[in-house]
């Protein structure tokens, strides 16, 4: 969204995504590792936007129209679910 006008932006399958990169099976201490490192690559990222950036838009399939400020906000709550499904993990073992 910062580079073209308006893209589409196709769905994630997510639970697909975890089988092809076999999440179930990396160790807990560098799955969480290597999450916090894309991370921070986001946040460098977010933190060198100028506000006129934040509006720009796209059309996310599923989901509809979006802006960067929008996916920022859908990306917070996804972090948040896994952080609790971790918990939830860690309580359970």
């Amino acid at each position: 969204m910062l580079e073209e006008e308006r893209p589409f932006l196709p769905d994630i399958d997510g639970d697909r995504l975890a089988r092809e990169r076999d999440y179930n099976s990396q160790p807990v201490p560098s799955a969480l590792e290597q999450f916090a490192a894309e991370r921070m690559g986001n946040i460098a990222l977010i933190y060198g936007l100028k506000a006129e950036q934040l509006g720009r838009g796209g059309t996310w399939e599923g989901v509809g129209n979006v802006t960067v400020e929008s996916l920022l906000s859908i990306m917070q709550q996804h972090d948040r679910e896994h952080l609790t499904q971790i918990e939830n993990l860690l309580r359970a073992s």
